[in-house]
């Protein structure tokens, strides 16, 4: 199924992020391995959501 996520941060270096559901809380906080060429995309797209002050928020499905 999937939700909507926050993305908190990404380390490309390490090929993880940290994400948060959306509604769920703090308590939903987790942190994912991600391939390389995911967390070059992410980390760019944190970058830019950032610079504009909005949060980015993406649709998952975490199997």
């Amino acid at each position: 199924m999937e939700n909507y996520y926050f993305i908190n941060s990404v380390d490309p270096e390490n090929q993880t992020m940290r994400i948060q559901e959306v509604g769920a809380g703090e308590m939903s906080a987790q942190q994912l391995r991600i391939t390389k060429e995911d967390a070059d995309v992410y980390s760019l797209m944190l970058e830019e959501a950032t610079q504009e002050g909005e949060p980015l928020i993406v649709q998952l499905d975490l199997k």
